[in-house]
């Protein structure tokens, strides 16, 4: 082989070649290069060991806040004032409150960072911060994880206490003051709703009158007792009146297979059905019997087969009139069947009309309770902000305090190495 021969010439000619001597060819090119292989890999092993270890170790402080939505406070469970907005927008908001410039300018004055080796040199303190800060929500849970980057492990740990402090701090003052312009509301709202009660007082009064509103509970109960028998004498007619259908369609269906409709059962429970059927069989029997005696022409076997053949006609005649009447039976427990639901539905109707009565009158008591309710609620309320000056529950907790971290966070050597 020339050893002038390019690499990449001496490739592409081995893959013109058979596999062994590609193989061998591609050897010969690893062996050529090894020091380039071995020495690239050597520098690099040895410039990620002299990182590792050159690199100033950061160490990595956690803590953990619990951020419930705002539910105490002065409105507690009330509608006047809405004080939170939709939970995920509410925990987003948060998030960001807990990474904005003032709560970072007052940790950096707090721990006087502008002293700091690491921010001491920064135009923008609180931003250079922001970048060794993490918060990090916790999947399916109300957690936020705050972590601090920092070569001191004890700053690192002050760090994240005192943004979770500043945090907390910062959620009350806020919560203060909106308590405070909630009572400036709620002043207003104490007399709109005493203005309210009297009018709704006056309304049922009058509705009271015009629609004998005293009396509404005992109607109620006669029309729906009544109701009720009616609804089931519907359904009484309603299966009864399928039942006779089905009968009727199967014996049609059963005469159009050519089967004998006189063995349907539902004809052939017929009482004069079955005397007909029972003479049939006796003349038929008798008829057999004389057969071996009589022939054709002997009086007595014409006579029993006359006999027979008026029985044929009298099964007949009577299971056309069976048939008639399971047809008859049907439409007629079809026509009971609509007028009782009729029935139903004129009772049902009634119903309806005094159930809106009730309703609009329980509507206009629900809400007069309601306004009572809300105006005795806003009314302790005030005069609890009146004697205490404030009612503020916190919603942001610390769970765990950031401690001192051991071992550093980065450079992470082994993997780097």
């Amino acid at each position: 082989m020339d050893s002038n021969q390019p690499p990449s010439a001496v490739a592409t000619t081995a893959a013109n070649q058979n596999p062994a001597d590609a193989i061998r060819k591609y050897w010969l090119i690893l062996l050529a290069s090894r020091w380039v292989v071995i020495n690239t890999a050597a520098i690099c092993i040895i410039a990620g060991i002299l990182y590792s270890f050159r690199s100033t170790p950061l160490y990595e402080a956690t803590g953990n806040l619990l951020i419930n939505p705002e539910g105490g406070g002065l409105l507690a469970g009330q509608s006047v004032i809405n004080l939170m907005g939709r939970d995920t927008e509410y925990l987003q908001t948060q998030y960001r409150v807990l990474q904005s410039r003032t709560i970072l300018e007052k940790v950096v004055s707090k721990l006087r960072l502008d002293e700091d080796l690491r921010y001491k040199e920064e135009p923008d303190r609180a931003q250079a911060l922001a970048k060794d800060l993490r918060v990090t929500p916790v999947r399916l849970t109300r957690l936020v994880t705050v972590s601090c980057l920092h070569p001191d492990p004890a700053r690192a740990k002050d760090i994240v206490n005192s943004l979770m402090d500043a945090f907390i701090a910062d959620n009350q003052s806020q919560k203060s003051f909106t308590a405070i312009e909630a009572y400036r509301q709620l002043r207003q709202e104490v007399q709109a709703q005493e203005n309210d009660l009297k009018g709704i007082m006056q309304s049922m009064q009058q509705y009271r009158i015009a629609n004998q509103a005293s009396s509404l509970d005992e109607r109620a109960n006669t029309v729906n007792a009544t109701a009720m028998r009616a609804k089931e004498f519907s359904e009484q007619r309603r299966v009864t009146a399928e039942e006779a259908m089905r009968l009727a369609v199967e014996a049609e269906a059963w005469g159009k297979q050519g089967k004998r409709l006189a063995e349907f059962p539902g004809v052939a429970a017929d009482a004069e059905v079955a005397r007909a059927k029972v003479t049939l069989a006796e003349h038929e029997s008798q008829f057999a019997s004389i057969t071996n005696r009589y022939g054709p022409k002997h009086p007595t076997y014409r006579s029993m087969a006359a006999s027979i053949a008026s029985d044929v006609r009298r099964l007949e005649a009577e299971t056309a009139r069976a048939f008639r009447a399971l047809k008859a039976r049907a439409d007629l427990e079809k026509n009971n069947h609509e007028a009782a639901v009729k029935a139903e539905k004129e009772k049902d109707a009634e119903v309806g009309k005094l159930n809106e009565l009730r309703i609009n009158y329980e509507m206009l008591n629900s809400k007069k309770l309601r306004i009572e309710t809300m105006y005795q609620t806003i009314l302790g309320k005030a005069k609890e902000f009146e004697l205490s000056g404030k009612e503020i529950a916190q919603n942001v907790r610390v769970v765990d305090g950031a401690g001192t971290p051991v071992l550093p966070a980065k450079p992470r050597k082994p993997l780097i190495t």
